[in-house]
């Protein structure tokens, strides 16, 4: 499944000379690399996604992804040529023992539980 933008989308030449283009980076689009992150997130853990907007049109985008189609259609629908996208393994980065901290939400009382099925 091809997951590359239009050719309407490519980038100026100037660009392409200005940031050293080449065919030989790393793309998120590849097969091996998609055949990756599809086997962790149906086998292993949601993953987390940073994507970067090229040359800063936009502040970076953060979501974490527990269904590959729906990686795919982000990908398609919501990047250009350029773009940086970056993913780490949930399971392994997000646990209690890292966490900034955590908290419950209140009843209109203020009261919280100490036990409960989570």
């Amino acid at each position: 499944m091809s997951i590359a933008p239009p050719r309407s989308n490519d980038p100026s030449e100037s660009l392409v000379a200005l940031d050293d283009w080449t065919g030989e980076g790393k793309r998120v689009t590849d097969e091996v690399v998609l055949a990756n992150l599809r086997h962790v997130i149906e086998k292993e853990s949601p993953v987390i996604i940073e994507h970067r907007f090229y040359r800063g049109s936009q502040s970076p985008r953060w979501f974490v992804c527990n269904d590959f189609e729906e990686l795919e259609e982000y990908l398609r629908s919501h990047t250009s040529p350029g773009d940086d996208v970056w993913y780490w393994h949930f399971m392994n980065c997000c646990r209690d023992d890292n966490a900034l901290g955590n908290g419950k939400i209140p009843d209109s009382q203020g009261r919280v539980p100490r036990r409960g099925a989570y």
